[in-house]
Order: structure tokens, then sequence, then C-alpha cells
């Protein structure tokens, strides 16, 4: 009969104990890992991030008068455009020079200006990659630098090139 007891009392000590780790793991989350979530601005975000890729996407080019789309799958299958050196003006004052080369290296500097134009002037931190390589080459922009350290919102723009697919992510930083 002391045996049972015994039993049962550990057991509940056990329950407890386990009850109580919960709660202090719990406590650990919502203090240390506070990401304030906001409905609203996640809402704001992800329309920001699809009209941002949108726009970007067929955003007519300089070089050969095509979307930034038809100058990515040139680049996906083989660059044929040769694009010349651009300077890209706002206001009459010279902002950047696109240099000369094929439709790769022209929709990667493209792309960097783009971003350089709207994210990086509304001070907003992002994480923007092809997740494919092209060409051995990986598409990547990041500000700052070491991508997002929190908590971000994920927009995909998937597009079909040839026998493959793609896909442009934009992570904005909360």
């Amino acid at each position: 009969m002391r045996n049972r007891r015994a039993q049962m009392e550990l057991l509940g000590l056990a329950i407890i104990m386990v009850i109580v780790l919960m709660g202090i793991l719990l406590a650990l989350r919502f203090f240390f890992f506070n990401v304030q979530e906001n409905p609203v601005q996640n809402a704001r975000d992800v329309q920001l991030g699809a009209n941002l890729l949108d726009t970007m996407l067929e955003t007519t080019m300089v070089c050969k008068g095509v979307p930034l789309s038809v100058m990515l799958k040139d680049c996906a299958t083989g660059a044929s455009f040769q694009c010349d050196e651009i300077e890209v003006t706002k206001a009459g004052v010279a902002t950047i020079v696109i240099p000369a080369g094929d439709s790769c290296a022209y929709a990667n500097a493209t792309i960097g200006y783009m971003l350089n134009s709207t994210l990086n002037t509304w001070g907003r931190k992002y994480v923007f990659e092809i997740e494919e390589k092209i060409n051995d080459q990986k598409i990547e922009f990041k500000n700052p630098p070491g991508g997002c350290t929190a908590g971000f919102q994920k927009i995909t723009r998937p597009r079909p090139i040839g026998g493959q697919t793609l896909t442009l992510v934009l992570k904005l930083c909360q």
C-alpha cells in the first residue's frame, strides 16, 4: 500500500515538473524571441512586395525594349542579347551607369538599381534572390548585407522559362 502511494506521489511530482518546464519554455519564447506580429503591417508588406516584383518583371528595359522578365528568360537560355553601356539619370543627374554586357549582367545591374531606388531609399531591409542559378550565377541582393535577422514576409514570383522555372523571392524584413 505504501509503495503504491509513493509511486503516485512521484508521478504527481513528475507531472508538476513537466508543467513548470513548459511554462518556463513559453516564458523564454515570449521574452527573448518577442517578434511583434502586426497583421496590418504584414498585409502591407505582402502587397508592397508583390507589387514591386510584378512591376520589376514588367518594366521595359532600355536595352532591346523588352521587359525584365524577357531579359531574364534570355539570360537563362543562352544570353543572346548584348547591351551597350547605359547611363540612368534622375532629374538631369546621372545616378548609375549600367555597364555594357550580355542580358545576364544587364538584368543583374538593373535589378540592383531598382531595389536601390525603391526599398533602399525607403529605408526597408530586404533580401532579394532568384532561387535557381542562371548560367552558374546566383542573383542575390541583401540590405543589410547579413540579410534579415528577425522575422520577414516572403513573397515569391515563379516564372516558367523554357524547361525550368525561375523563382524570384523577396523577403521584407520586420
